[in-house]
């Protein structure tokens, strides 16, 4: 049978990084079968930071980017006016931002197929 969904192809997370640095959080993805993408998110240790619906409208930064009051993640700081759904940047990163970083991608309806992939970054 045909494959539907959404499908990561490259995640990039640098395994170590040095305090105060700027890091970038890269996930790829392609659709397959024709689906296209519903959301994606970036967890930290399973604690959701980051999110991109491109059914949702207007298509601001502050909608791709969650709001530090309610998704507060220690360690995380996200330059919401330069990441993007493909390229999250987290800025003046300190030791607490070290952990498991996961990027989750959903296919669209009807199938809405989840695909995950993590890796860990030490901070120094």
């Amino acid at each position: 049978g045909a494959v539907y969904g959404v499908r990561i192809t490259d995640l990039g997370v640098p395994p170590v990084a040095i305090v105060g640095d700027e890091v970038h959080l890269r996930c790829d993805y392609e659709d397959e079968g024709g689906s296209t993408l519903y959301t994606l998110k970036w967890y930290k240790d399973s604690q959701e930071f980051y999110r991109h619906q491109p059914g949702l409208s207007p298509h601001t930064a502050d909608d791709r980017c969650l709001d530090d009051d309610t998704y507060h993640v220690e360690g995380v700081a996200v330059d919401c006016w330069v990441s993007t759904e493909r390229e999250v940047v987290l800025k003046a990163v300190s030791k607490s931002t070290s952990g498991e970083y996961q990027c989750e991608v959903i296919g669209e309806h009807p199938k809405f197929r989840k695909q995950t992939r993590q890796a860990n970054l030490i901070v120094y």
